[in-house]
């Protein structure tokens, strides 16, 4: 499925900034039809081979540019619920990341050019949010420290007490990133996202965008998100037993209750950079422009540096040598 212009027959992708399908080749706005593929391996515009991967729902053409939309991979069973649109266009993306690394002073001169930084591509990742209810019972024995001072000494006694914790939490929209391809970490990393921004889905907002389908069932994903809900409660825990000096634990049962889960798709852009013959990858927000990734270093550019400065303690060593002999 491919978004086409009725002015030009221009592949229209979705504007970020003005929330609708844009031809860039003639500018028109929601001028769109849609034009149904008959071969998924062919691209309907230019007739050349699409490589298409076993979770793809969006390629683009390596020959034309232009970016198909897999229809049965949106519908049914790999239909999203919501979508949360792009609000970091591939512009400002490219000033984020600008903005990010200007302050290091080792990067190779190619690492931020116009050129590079063109082949970002903005990624509709898919993600299962889930939704727990928590219930916590914890039993064991607090100690308080007192200090009686007198004018001749200071007196301290320790207090113990039985302790009785019992209490619900809700946890809702835990996100967990249902890609195999994708860095789980690094997808952790660029949390959080504004869920009240998400919008039913529509295949528009993928004009212009890769796309995956999820990898897998959310069951296979609960226990990475589990370890989230309990790293969070016993946060939690610790600050309703923080009056204590020390807790011993007797009991201490958390039972994670599994209410459902959403799929959705959340926006991401990726940068791949190579430098030397090794691959750098980077990765945005794509609703709030958080940047994650460590910068490349060149070796050339932090030895001309510590040459310059070997060279100018040299330099002011024998100066200062010169004027000590006259």
């Amino acid at each position: 499925m491919i978004y086409k212009c009725k002015n030009c027959d221009g592949n229209m992708i979705y504007h970020v900034e003005e929330r609708k399908l844009y031809c860039p080749y003639c500018n028109s706005l929601d001028t769109e039809k849609v034009i149904d593929g008959k071969n998924a391996c062919i691209c309907d515009s230019c007739g050349g081979e699409l490589s298409v991967g076993q979770f793809d729902s969006v390629v683009k053409c390596l020959y034309c540019s232009q970016y198909v939309i897999y229809k049965q991979r949106v519908e049914g069973e790999y239909e999203p619920s919501r979508i949360l649109p792009f609000k970091v266009g591939k512009e400002q993306a490219k000033t984020m990341i600008r903005l990010h690394y200007r302050d290091k002073r080792y990067v190779p001169k190619s690492f931020l050019t116009q050129a590079n930084l063109e082949k970002m591509e903005g990624i509709y990742v898919p993600f299962w949010l889930f939704d727990f209810n928590v219930n916590v019972d914890f039993r064991g024995r607090g100690y308080r420290e007192r200090v009686m001072a007198s004018e001749t000494a200071a007196e301290q006694t320790l207090s113990c007490y039985d302790v009785y914790r019992n209490f619900d939490a809700s946890f809702r929209k835990i996100p967990a990133d249902a890609s195999y391809a994708m860095p789980d970490k690094i997808m952790d990393m660029l949390e959080p996202y504004d869920y009240g921004e998400m919008e039913h889905f529509n295949p528009r907002y993928m004009s212009g965008f890769l796309s995956e389908i999820y990898s897998d069932e959310a069951k296979n994903f609960e226990s990475r998100v589990n370890a989230k809900v309990q790293k969070d409660i016993n946060k939690v825990l610790a600050k309703h037993l923080s009056s204590f000096k020390t807790v011993t634990p007797i009991k201490k049962e958390i039972t994670v209750e599994h209410k459902g889960a959403e799929y959705v798709l959340l926006p991401v852009w990726k940068y791949l950079y190579t430098y030397q013959g090794k691959e750098y990858e980077y990765y945005i927000n794509g609703q709030s422009g958080k940047v994650i990734g460590k910068a490349p270093l060149s070796i050339g550019k932090a030895v001309a540096c510590g040459s310059g400065i070997f060279l100018g303690v040299l330099l002011a060593a024998l100066l200062l040598l010169t004027f000590t002999l006259g």
